[in-house]
């Protein structure tokens, strides 16, 4: 029986396995296994990771991979597509979004949670006058999200007083 549920979950990790290399060949990136775990992390599990916090997952999960190509994958994966950089003010690092459609933050100061808005739930004038092409707009809303907001997966690592937090 053990047998059985072993070659079961090594079939299941075989599978999953090939979406992620599916996924990566479709945004011309070659699925080499350290960049696969990076997009099982990045796009399947974490919400706004620094490339600290994908490094400590990989550790973890036993995968070796140095931070130069857990920052070398990851913007790559900025490059294809795959994910948007996001430096928050005020904040001393970067977090990568794979949320690529329109949409602003909430960051939750008492648990430093970031949280995506929805782009049509605000409503700004985005006509600035002659001179003046924009391009992208992103809101970063600050307070205190109350019990019944949806949390992330994983705390975003914002903390204006700190460096960092992971």
């Amino acid at each position: 029986m053990r047998q059985k549920r072993r070659v079961a979950a090594a079939s299941a990790r075989a599978l999953e396995a090939a979406v992620w290399r599916r996924r990566l060949q479709g945004a011309r990136i070659r699925p080499t296994a350290q960049r696969i775990a990076v997009a099982r992390f990045v796009l399947g599990e974490a919400d706004h990771p620094t490339a600290e916090q994908v490094k400590a997952h990989l550790d973890q999960q036993g995968q070796v991979a140095s931070l130069a190509t857990v920052y070398n994958t990851l913007e790559l994966f900025v490059a294809r597509g795959l994910l948007r950089r996001l430096k928050l003010p005020h904040a001393n690092h970067v977090v990568y979004d794979d949320n690529l459609s329109a949409h602003h933050h909430f960051i939750d100061e008492r648990t430093r949670t970031l949280f995506d808005v929805p782009a049509h739930l605000v409503r700004i004038k985005g006509d600035l006058g002659p001179g003046f092409e924009v391009k992208d707009v992103q809101v970063v809303f600050r307070g205190r999200a109350r019990g019944t907001a949806k949390r992330p997966r994983v705390p975003a690592p914002y903390d204006p007083n700190a460096k960092r937090r992971i």
